[in-house]
């Protein structure tokens, strides 16, 4: 369950998130209210998909992102041998999920992520029917639509912000 003023602050963190990933791809990107009530499956249908299982901090939930190969054409790739659209959208989506874990840090909500996967058509489906509940972000870019969802269960009842959060020192184990 979500309150007003936390889904207010979860809704702020995803967006801005998503738009300062996408800009350090070089893609300009705006969130946009939801206009259309399209079923999340037909908005995902011929775009890359990744998928990072989310739980912990009332968290049991997965985040999607979905990219327009044209989006994907626009991002800033350097390097010798440039990625795949799927390894790009995978490596993306895993970049979203550690810029929204850092900033719910701050209000003690502690997520465990699985690895990044690029779901099958059929996986997708099952996820969709049995999410409890599906938080849809829509951005608007040069060159097509981009979406985040959170499909399943999110209970945050209050968020609690501290300055202080704890960070791993050198030496320490870090479990994924």
């Amino acid at each position: 369950m979500l309150t007003s003023d936390v889904r207010r602050i979860l809704d702020g963190i995803i967006r801005s998130a998503t738009v300062d990933l996408f800009h350090t791809s070089g893609i300009a990107t705006a969130p946009v209210e939801r206009a259309s009530s399209t079923p999340l499956l037909q908005l995902l249908e011929g775009t890359h998909v990744g998928l990072i299982a989310v739980v912990g901090g009332g968290f049991d939930a997965s985040l999607v992102l979905s990219v327009p190969e044209s989006v994907f054409r626009m991002a800033s790739v350097s390097g010798f041998r440039p990625p795949s659209a799927t390894d790009w959208t995978l490596e993306q989506t895993n970049q979203l999920f550690g810029r929204i874990k850092s900033r719910l840090a701050r209000f003690q909500v502690l997520l465990r992520p699985s690895l990044p996967s690029a779901p099958s058509d059929e996986s997708l489906r099952r996820l969709a029917h049995r999410a409890d509940s599906v938080l849809l972000y829509e951005f608007r870019t040069l060159r097509g639509l981009v979406f985040v969802a959170i499909c399943g269960r999110v209970m945050l009842e209050d968020l609690d912000y501290s300055n202080r959060i704890s960070n791993a020192r050198e030496g320490d184990v870090i479990l994924f």
